[in-house]
């Protein structure tokens, strides 16, 4: 399935990687793209999420709720909020015609830490 700012909304509803864990985190500097492997859990349906034309990611690791790396939600940030979550983001791409065409992602984990991923678009397997 590919996601983009057309469809965006299946992230986190009926895309789900609830429990799951990090197998792999690879980033390709030729091509942009970013690869996410998960484990499996019940309360998963996703293997691997490919982000293409990445434009940005940021991982925080500060385990502000304690120690533990499991993913709680995969979550699509909206246009309107996504101003707040990624302001530096958005102000360094400073392109309206980008901007227009982008999907703003957030990874968070039960510690707390978040993965936060700025891309065109999504190839979930």
């Amino acid at each position: 399935m590919r996601i983009n700012k057309e469809n965006y909304k299946a992230i986190g509803t009926t895309l789900r990687c609830h429990d799951s864990y990090i197998k792999k985190f690879e980033y390709d500097f030729d091509t942009h793209s970013l690869q996410i492997c998960l484990s499996a859990s019940t309360f998963t349906n996703i293997e691997c999420i490919t982000f293409e034309d990445v434009v940005c990611f940021r991982i925080t690791g500060f385990e502000p709720w304690g120690h533990d790396s499991y993913v709680f939600d995969w979550q699509y940030i909206e246009p309107n909020n996504a101003g707040a979550a990624c302001y530096d983001i958005i102000e360094q791409i400073n392109n309206s015609d980008i901007l227009k065409n982008i999907v703003f992602s957030e990874f968070v984990f039960k510690s707390g830490d978040t993965i936060r991923i700025v891309c065109k678009s999504v190839i979930v397997n």
